[in-house]
């Protein structure tokens, strides 16, 4: 088996195992940093969790030093629960400080959440 086809399967073994666990589960993961090893918890946490109850949690992953990829798959399921994206913000402009101004993009974000958060 090839390594794609191996990571596939492992992922999704790992997609269906945190799709059966309750959202208290998966809340208390990401509040823990226990994020899996193929980044399905990201996958879930929109299905599973609302902005209210992780959102700031999230945003906490994205203003760490973590591995890239780890902040990447966080930032696009926290794209995905805001309207991020409607503001041009999008996944990479908040975790690829090679790439993007990383700190004024998480400043624009944090006030996306706020906003999001006080309509509700």
């Amino acid at each position: 088996m090839e390594f794609r086809e191996r990571w596939e399967e492992l992922a999704e073994k790992e997609y269906d195992f945190y799709m059966s666990q309750p959202a208290s589960f998966i809340e208390e993961a990401v509040r823990a940093g226990n994020f899996g090893n193929y980044y399905q918890i990201w996958e879930v946490v929109p299905t599973k969790l609302s902005l209210e109850k992780i959102g700031w949690d999230m945003f906490k992953v994205l203003n760490t030093d973590l591995p890239y990829l780890t902040r990447f798959h966080c930032a696009q399921a926290l794209v995905q629960m805001t309207d991020a994206a409607d503001h041009g913000i999008q996944a990479a402009m908040v975790s690829a400080e090679a790439q993007f101004n990383v700190p004024e993009n998480l400043e624009k974000l944090k006030h996306i959440i706020e906003n999001k958060l006080a309509s509700k």
